[in-house]
């Protein structure tokens, strides 16, 4: 995921240098971005899952 177009969400890519920092995918969602933080989580989830296919 690179990025998104959803301006409600915009938030939710806080989520992704914790993702990178942590190299873990069991990081806690970013505050009124829950949503958003979930869904960036689980794209990366499935691109790496597709990665390794």
């Amino acid at each position: 995921l690179i990025e998104h177009f959803n301006g409600l969400g915009k938030e939710g890519e806080k989520v992704i240098p914790i993702i990178l920092e942590e190299q873990s995918l069991k990081v806690d969602v970013i505050s009124g971005a829950t949503t958003s933080s979930m869904a960036i989580i689980k794209s990366v989830e499935t691109s790496l899952e597709e990665r390794n296919e």
